[in-house]
């Protein structure tokens, strides 16, 4: 294994914890964390994100990617790590920082405001941070598009699952589209047409289930 390989394998590693550590703050950001601490969580979110780009995008680590590419002794499975590494470095050069930073603030402003506007059923208030949210993803989704050669959907289907287009879930939505609109009200109606003791064990069954879950 060159220098210049081994080098890679350990900035990866090193932002790989930190992307680690940053799954970890979006769970409890999404799942426990109080409201008030939304703000705060965003900046840390920000933060490590920014440093772990700043870590994957400098001059340095793409000399390394070209003389790792140059030497003759890595194996198959290096072969392959190698042009992961390099595809990470042209994303994470191409997409501004400032860009990424926003649209982790935005995210999180947009999650805490339908929270809200989920008890209170007033989901117009959730309408500019939801719009804020696509116009940066569109700006993302477009340098993404430029880099990868792809359609900028496409790319941001990339990123996420690899080799995965608009083309193939093109049918899988059309088939929702079928009968996923009267769903609620045909489940509604159900629910309805049964007596009123029928939906009271089945209430208490879900909760059973529910319980028995968690033990």
């Amino acid at each position: 294994m060159s220098e210049a390989y081994a080098r890679l394998e350990a900035s990866f590693r090193e932002a790989a914890l930190l992307g680690e550590a940053g799954a970890i703050l979006g769970w409890d950001h999404a799942t426990m964390m109080p409201t008030g601490a939304a703000e705060g969580r965003a900046e840390q979110l920000a933060y490590l994100g920014r440093l772990r780009q700043g870590m994957l995008s400098t001059p340095e680590l793409g000399e390394d990617l070209a003389a790792a590419e140059a030497e003759d002794g890595l194996d198959a499975w290096q072969h392959a790590n190698l042009a992961e590494m390099a595809r990470s470095f042209r994303i994470q050069q191409a997409v501004p920082a400032d860009l990424n930073e926003a649209i982790t603030r935005a995210t999180s402003a947009s999650e805490m405001c339908w929270r809200e506007a989920r008890a209170a059923d007033d989901f117009a208030t959730q309408g500019p941070h939801l719009e804020a949210v696509i116009v940066l993803t569109r700006e993302s989704a477009a340098v993404l598009g430029e880099v990868l050669e792809l359609a900028p959907y496409d790319a941001q289907l990339d990123c996420h699952e690899r080799g995965l287009r608009l083309a193939s879930l093109t049918p899988i939505f059309d088939e929702l589209v079928g009968f996923l609109p009267d769903l609620v009200d045909r489940a509604l109606a159900a629910q309805a047409a049964e007596p009123p003791a029928c939906r009271s064990r089945a209430l208490f069954r879900g909760r059973n289930r529910r319980r028995s879950a968690k033990s």
